[in-house]
Protein backbone atom coordinates (compact mmCIF):
# COMPACT_ATOMS: atom_id res chain seq x y z
CA UNK A 1 0.00 0.00 0.00
CA UNK A 2 1.54 3.15 -0.81
CA UNK A 3 1.95 6.09 1.94
CA UNK A 4 -0.62 7.78 0.92
CA UNK A 5 -2.81 4.86 1.27
CA UNK A 6 -1.59 4.01 4.60
CA UNK A 7 -2.25 7.89 5.83
CA UNK A 8 -5.71 7.95 4.83
CA UNK A 9 -6.59 4.86 7.01
CA UNK A 10 -4.64 6.08 9.83
CA UNK A 11 -6.42 8.02 12.67
CA UNK A 12 -6.31 11.96 13.03
CA UNK A 13 -2.85 12.68 14.34
CA UNK A 14 -2.37 14.59 17.87
CA UNK A 15 -0.46 18.07 18.23
CA UNK A 16 2.28 18.07 20.94
CA UNK A 17 5.21 20.09 21.81
CA UNK A 18 8.23 19.57 20.31
CA UNK A 19 9.40 18.26 23.48
CA UNK A 20 7.60 14.59 22.68
CA UNK A 21 9.30 14.87 19.36
CA UNK A 22 12.33 15.17 21.23
CA UNK A 23 11.20 12.49 23.84
CA UNK A 24 10.60 9.98 21.22
CA UNK A 25 13.70 11.16 19.14
CA UNK A 26 15.77 10.21 21.97
CA UNK A 27 13.89 6.74 22.63
CA UNK A 28 14.51 5.70 18.86
CA UNK A 29 17.74 6.29 19.21
CA UNK A 30 18.37 4.20 22.05
CA UNK A 31 16.26 1.37 21.32
CA UNK A 32 18.68 0.82 17.93
CA UNK A 33 21.55 0.86 20.50
CA UNK A 34 19.93 -1.79 22.45
CA UNK A 35 18.79 -4.28 19.61
CA UNK A 36 22.49 -4.05 18.44
CA UNK A 37 24.07 -4.74 21.88
CA UNK A 38 21.09 -7.21 21.94
CA UNK A 39 21.91 -8.74 18.41
CA UNK A 40 23.44 -12.37 20.21
CA UNK A 41 20.28 -12.93 21.64
CA UNK A 42 17.94 -14.92 19.91
CA UNK A 43 14.62 -12.61 21.05
CA UNK A 44 14.63 -9.19 22.58
CA UNK A 45 11.28 -7.50 23.81
CA UNK A 46 10.13 -4.61 23.92
CA UNK A 47 7.07 -3.18 25.68
CA UNK A 48 4.97 0.19 25.48
CA UNK A 49 2.33 0.83 28.09
CA UNK A 50 0.87 3.39 26.83
CA UNK A 51 1.38 3.18 23.03
CA UNK A 52 -0.67 6.16 21.71
CA UNK A 53 -0.95 6.75 18.48
CA UNK A 54 1.04 6.05 15.16
CA UNK A 55 1.34 9.77 14.13
CA UNK A 56 1.41 12.84 15.46
CA UNK A 57 2.25 16.49 14.89
CA UNK A 58 4.13 19.61 16.03
CA UNK A 59 1.84 21.81 17.99
CA UNK A 60 3.82 24.36 16.58
CA UNK A 61 3.69 24.01 12.86
CA UNK A 62 1.06 21.21 12.43
CA UNK A 63 2.60 20.78 8.95
CA UNK A 64 5.34 18.50 10.99
CA UNK A 65 4.90 15.15 11.96
CA UNK A 66 6.16 12.60 13.64
CA UNK A 67 5.67 8.92 13.85
CA UNK A 68 5.06 7.67 17.86
CA UNK A 69 7.00 4.97 20.23
CA UNK A 70 5.48 1.92 18.44
CA UNK A 71 6.03 2.74 14.62
CA UNK A 72 9.73 3.52 15.99
CA UNK A 73 10.27 0.13 18.06
CA UNK A 74 8.96 -1.66 15.07
CA UNK A 75 10.88 -0.20 12.45
CA UNK A 76 14.35 -0.20 14.96
CA UNK A 77 16.57 -2.26 13.47
CA UNK A 78 18.39 -4.91 14.40
CA UNK A 79 14.89 -6.12 15.16
CA UNK A 80 13.26 -6.58 18.18
CA UNK A 81 11.51 -10.00 17.95
CA UNK A 82 8.53 -9.38 20.31
CA UNK A 83 6.41 -6.06 20.84
CA UNK A 84 3.69 -5.66 23.02
CA UNK A 85 1.75 -2.33 22.98
CA UNK A 86 -0.86 -1.24 25.84
CA UNK A 87 -3.61 1.00 25.39
CA UNK A 88 -7.40 1.67 26.05
CA UNK A 89 -10.46 1.05 24.75
CA UNK A 90 -10.49 3.02 21.63
CA UNK A 91 -7.27 3.96 21.39
CA UNK A 92 -6.19 0.30 21.03
CA UNK A 93 -8.71 -0.43 18.48
CA UNK A 94 -7.35 2.55 16.10
CA UNK A 95 -3.66 1.74 16.92
CA UNK A 96 -4.45 -1.95 15.99
CA UNK A 97 -5.96 -0.63 12.99
CA UNK A 98 -3.19 1.61 12.32
CA UNK A 99 -0.54 -0.94 12.53
CA UNK A 100 -2.26 -3.31 10.46
CA UNK A 101 -2.11 -1.17 7.65
CA UNK A 102 1.43 0.69 7.88
CA UNK A 103 2.78 -3.07 8.76
CA UNK A 104 0.19 -5.77 7.47
CA UNK A 105 2.79 -8.40 7.35
CA UNK A 106 4.22 -7.70 10.74
CA UNK A 107 3.60 -10.35 13.27
CA UNK A 108 5.96 -9.54 16.27
CA UNK A 109 3.69 -7.28 18.03
CA UNK A 110 0.75 -7.64 20.11
CA UNK A 111 -1.68 -4.39 21.10
CA UNK A 112 -3.65 -5.19 24.29
CA UNK A 113 -6.52 -3.11 25.09
CA UNK A 114 -7.35 -2.75 28.88
CA UNK A 115 -5.52 -0.90 31.51
CA UNK A 116 -1.81 -1.82 31.51
CA UNK A 117 -1.76 -2.11 35.53
CA UNK A 118 -4.09 -4.82 34.97
CA UNK A 119 -2.70 -6.95 32.09
CA UNK A 120 0.60 -6.65 32.82
CA UNK A 121 0.53 -9.67 34.64
CA UNK A 122 -1.03 -12.16 32.56
CA UNK A 123 1.16 -10.30 29.93
CA UNK A 124 4.39 -10.99 31.21
CA UNK A 125 3.21 -14.61 32.57
CA UNK A 126 2.31 -15.20 28.78
CA UNK A 127 5.99 -14.14 27.84
CA UNK A 128 7.62 -16.52 30.63
CA UNK A 129 5.63 -19.68 29.16
CA UNK A 130 7.80 -19.15 25.96
CA UNK A 131 10.31 -18.94 27.47
CA UNK A 132 10.98 -15.68 26.84
CA UNK A 133 12.22 -14.34 30.55
CA UNK A 134 15.78 -14.40 29.35
CA UNK A 135 15.40 -12.29 26.71
CA UNK A 136 17.28 -8.74 26.68
CA UNK A 137 13.75 -6.70 28.02
CA UNK A 138 13.39 -2.89 27.17
CA UNK A 139 9.98 -1.46 28.64
CA UNK A 140 9.13 2.53 27.59
CA UNK A 141 6.32 4.02 30.46
CA UNK A 142 5.20 7.48 28.85
CA UNK A 143 1.44 8.07 30.38
CA UNK A 144 -0.19 11.41 30.53
CA UNK A 145 -0.38 11.54 33.56
CA UNK A 146 0.51 8.83 36.96
CA UNK A 147 -1.42 6.18 35.50
CA UNK A 148 1.26 3.64 36.15
CA UNK A 149 1.65 1.93 39.26
CA UNK A 150 4.44 0.98 41.41
CA UNK A 151 3.03 -2.65 41.49
CA UNK A 152 3.32 -2.33 37.78
CA UNK A 153 7.14 -1.42 37.46
CA UNK A 154 8.26 -3.78 40.23
CA UNK A 155 6.57 -6.88 38.22
CA UNK A 156 8.27 -5.67 35.49
CA UNK A 157 11.45 -5.14 36.97
CA UNK A 158 11.00 -8.45 38.18
CA UNK A 159 10.33 -10.41 34.96
CA UNK A 160 13.31 -11.77 34.13
CA UNK A 161 14.44 -15.16 35.04
CA UNK A 162 16.31 -14.95 38.37
CA UNK A 163 19.95 -16.31 36.98
CA UNK A 164 19.63 -13.48 34.28
CA UNK A 165 22.38 -10.73 34.55
CA UNK A 166 20.13 -8.07 34.53
CA UNK A 167 16.76 -6.53 34.68
CA UNK A 168 14.57 -5.13 31.63
CA UNK A 169 15.52 -1.77 31.41
CA UNK A 170 12.71 1.03 32.24
CA UNK A 171 12.47 4.76 30.29
CA UNK A 172 9.33 6.77 32.71
CA UNK A 173 8.21 10.07 31.92
CA UNK A 174 7.53 12.06 35.18
CA UNK A 175 4.88 14.71 34.68
CA UNK A 176 5.66 17.90 36.27
CA UNK A 177 2.48 18.87 36.45
CA UNK A 178 0.37 15.90 36.99
CA UNK A 179 1.77 15.39 41.11
CA UNK A 180 0.64 19.05 42.32
CA UNK A 181 -2.79 18.96 40.71
CA UNK A 182 -3.61 15.52 42.40
CA UNK A 183 -1.85 16.54 45.60
CA UNK A 184 -4.19 19.17 45.37
CA UNK A 185 -1.55 22.20 44.90
CA UNK A 186 -3.31 24.41 42.64
CA UNK A 187 -6.89 23.89 44.63
CA UNK A 188 -8.16 25.82 47.63
CA UNK A 189 -9.62 22.79 49.00
CA UNK A 190 -6.12 21.62 49.85
CA UNK A 191 -5.24 18.20 49.53
CA UNK A 192 -7.29 15.41 47.40
CA UNK A 193 -7.15 12.43 49.32
CA UNK A 194 -8.85 10.60 46.71
CA UNK A 195 -6.57 12.26 43.95
CA UNK A 196 -3.68 12.10 46.30
CA UNK A 197 -4.05 8.22 46.14
CA UNK A 198 -2.87 8.59 42.91
CA UNK A 199 0.66 9.64 43.13
CA UNK A 200 1.28 6.99 46.01
CA UNK A 201 0.63 4.67 43.82
CA UNK A 202 2.89 5.59 41.82
CA UNK A 203 5.62 5.88 43.77
CA UNK A 204 4.65 3.04 46.07
CA UNK A 205 5.02 5.15 49.31
CA UNK A 206 3.22 8.11 50.97
CA UNK A 207 7.03 9.54 51.67
CA UNK A 208 6.11 12.13 48.76
CA UNK A 209 3.64 13.71 51.42
CA UNK A 210 6.33 14.95 53.17
CA UNK A 211 7.76 16.97 50.16
CA UNK A 212 4.00 18.34 49.27
CA UNK A 213 4.39 19.26 52.54
CA UNK A 214 6.95 21.11 52.79
CA UNK A 215 6.07 22.97 49.84
CA UNK A 216 3.40 24.24 51.25
CA UNK A 217 5.42 25.49 53.95
CA UNK A 218 8.29 27.26 51.69
CA UNK A 219 10.08 24.79 49.42
CA UNK A 220 10.65 25.88 45.96
CA UNK A 221 8.78 24.45 43.05
CA UNK A 222 12.07 23.50 41.67
CA UNK A 223 13.57 21.88 44.99
CA UNK A 224 10.31 20.00 44.89
CA UNK A 225 10.46 18.56 41.68
CA UNK A 226 14.18 17.85 42.38
CA UNK A 227 13.25 15.24 45.15
CA UNK A 228 10.23 13.80 43.61
CA UNK A 229 12.33 12.96 40.75
CA UNK A 230 14.84 12.06 43.44
CA UNK A 231 12.75 9.83 45.63
CA UNK A 232 11.55 7.84 42.33
CA UNK A 233 15.39 7.36 41.65
CA UNK A 234 15.69 6.21 44.93
CA UNK A 235 13.07 3.71 45.33
CA UNK A 236 13.71 2.50 42.09
CA UNK A 237 17.12 1.29 42.69
CA UNK A 238 16.88 0.80 46.34
CA UNK A 239 13.61 -0.87 46.26
CA UNK A 240 13.63 -2.56 42.84
CA UNK A 241 17.54 -2.95 42.82
CA UNK A 242 18.75 -0.86 39.42
CA UNK A 243 22.40 -0.55 39.37
CA UNK A 244 21.94 3.29 38.03
CA UNK A 245 19.26 6.17 36.90
CA UNK A 246 19.44 8.78 34.78
CA UNK A 247 17.30 11.72 34.23
CA UNK A 248 16.87 14.74 32.12
CA UNK A 249 14.53 17.29 32.90
CA UNK A 250 12.62 18.74 29.50
CA UNK A 251 11.75 22.39 28.91
CA UNK A 252 8.47 23.73 26.92
CA UNK A 253 9.62 26.86 24.72
CA UNK A 254 9.94 29.29 27.89
CA UNK A 255 12.13 26.60 29.29
CA UNK A 256 9.72 26.27 31.92
CA UNK A 257 9.81 22.53 33.04
CA UNK A 258 7.15 19.63 31.60
CA UNK A 259 8.22 16.51 32.53
CA UNK A 260 11.80 14.38 33.60
CA UNK A 261 12.40 10.79 31.82
CA UNK A 262 14.40 8.44 33.97
CA UNK A 263 16.20 5.52 33.18
CA UNK A 264 17.06 2.63 35.07
CA UNK A 265 19.24 -0.38 34.13
CA UNK A 266 21.87 -2.86 35.12
CA UNK A 267 24.21 -2.53 32.46
CA UNK A 268 27.41 -0.16 32.03
CA UNK A 269 26.67 -0.42 28.60
CA UNK A 270 22.95 1.42 29.04
CA UNK A 271 24.39 3.83 31.18
CA UNK A 272 26.72 4.88 28.67
CA UNK A 273 24.42 4.62 25.84
CA UNK A 274 21.58 6.75 27.35
CA UNK A 275 23.88 9.81 28.65
CA UNK A 276 25.12 9.69 25.05
CA UNK A 277 21.53 9.54 24.21
CA UNK A 278 20.39 12.67 26.71
CA UNK A 279 22.82 14.82 25.90
CA UNK A 280 21.69 14.63 22.21
CA UNK A 281 18.38 15.16 23.44
CA UNK A 282 19.14 18.53 25.19
CA UNK A 283 20.81 19.27 22.53
CA UNK A 284 18.15 19.12 20.08
CA UNK A 285 15.46 20.40 22.14
CA UNK A 286 17.81 23.91 22.55
CA UNK A 287 17.37 23.82 18.34
CA UNK A 288 14.08 23.35 18.17
CA UNK A 289 13.70 25.85 20.68
CA UNK A 290 15.51 28.59 18.98
CA UNK A 291 13.80 27.01 15.35
CA UNK A 292 10.64 27.92 16.96
CA UNK A 293 11.59 31.67 18.84
CA UNK A 294 13.50 32.45 14.88
CA UNK A 295 9.90 31.81 12.90
CA UNK A 296 8.00 33.50 16.01
CA UNK A 297 10.61 36.59 15.47
CA UNK A 298 10.21 36.68 11.35
CA UNK A 299 5.73 36.09 12.00
CA UNK A 300 5.74 39.13 14.24
CA UNK A 301 7.62 40.99 12.07
CA UNK A 302 5.32 40.42 9.17
CA UNK A 303 2.39 40.79 11.22
CA UNK A 304 3.77 44.52 11.82
CA UNK A 305 4.76 45.01 8.29
CA UNK A 306 8.66 45.36 9.02
CA UNK A 307 10.30 42.38 7.17
CA UNK A 308 14.41 42.81 7.57
CA UNK A 309 16.41 42.36 4.69
CA UNK A 310 16.96 38.45 5.36
CA UNK A 311 13.43 37.61 5.53
CA UNK A 312 13.34 39.44 1.76
CA UNK A 313 15.91 36.79 1.20
CA UNK A 314 13.72 33.50 2.47
CA UNK A 315 16.71 33.32 5.37
CA UNK A 316 16.92 34.76 9.29
CA UNK A 317 19.46 35.36 11.44
CA UNK A 318 19.95 31.63 13.51
CA UNK A 319 18.92 32.80 17.25
CA UNK A 320 20.98 31.26 20.37
CA UNK A 321 21.04 27.66 21.36
CA UNK A 322 18.33 27.67 24.24
CA UNK A 323 19.14 25.60 27.07
CA UNK A 324 17.01 24.77 29.77
CA UNK A 325 17.46 20.91 30.62
CA UNK A 326 19.20 19.26 33.01
CA UNK A 327 20.34 15.75 33.93
CA UNK A 328 21.44 13.71 36.93
CA UNK A 329 24.03 11.66 35.79
CA UNK A 330 24.57 8.15 37.24
CA UNK A 331 25.31 9.29 40.94
CA UNK A 332 23.77 7.44 43.80
CA UNK A 333 20.88 9.71 44.49
CA UNK A 334 20.82 11.21 47.90
CA UNK A 335 17.87 12.12 50.05
CA UNK A 336 17.55 14.19 52.30
CA UNK A 337 17.24 13.40 56.28
CA UNK A 338 13.74 14.67 56.85
CA UNK A 339 12.64 12.76 53.57
CA UNK A 340 14.35 9.35 54.71
CA UNK A 341 13.16 8.97 57.92
CA UNK A 342 9.53 8.47 56.50
CA UNK A 343 11.09 5.81 54.33
CA UNK A 344 11.75 3.59 57.21
CA UNK A 345 8.62 4.41 59.29
CA UNK A 346 4.67 3.61 58.42
CA UNK A 347 4.86 6.43 55.75
CA UNK A 348 6.12 3.67 53.59
CA UNK A 349 3.85 1.36 51.77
Amino acid sequence: MSSEGVAALESSPRAWGFWTEVKLDALERYLKKFTTASARAPTVLYLDLFAGSVDNVRRDDESRHFTGSTVRALETGPRFTHLWFFEMGSTARQLKRDLSSRFPEDERYRVVKGDCNEKIANALDDLRSEGLDWSPTFCFVDPDALDVTWSTLAQIASFKNARARTKAELLVLLSHTTIPRLAGWDSAQGLDEALASSVTDFFGTSAWRRIHERRTSGLSAAEARHLYTTLFRYRLQKTLGYETTLTIEMGNERGAPVYVLVFATDHPAGTRIMSSVLEEAREQSAEYRSEIAQRRSREERDRAGTPNLFDAMGQSPAEPPLYFETTQGDESPTLPAWLMECLGDDWAT
